[in-house]
This record gives structure tokens, sequence and C-alpha cells, in this order.
């Protein structure tokens, strides 16, 4: 996994819940 996987994955998930 790479360093941008590692941030960009929780920041989507972030996106989501707080859309």
């Amino acid at each position: 996994m790479s360093e941008m996987e590692v941030v960009y994955i929780p920041a989507m998930k972030s996106i989501v819940v707080w859309g």
C-alpha cells in the first residue's frame, strides 16, 4: 500500500461521513 493510499482511503471515508 502506497503512502498516498494510506491518506486517501480514510479521507474518502470522511467525505462520505461528512457529505
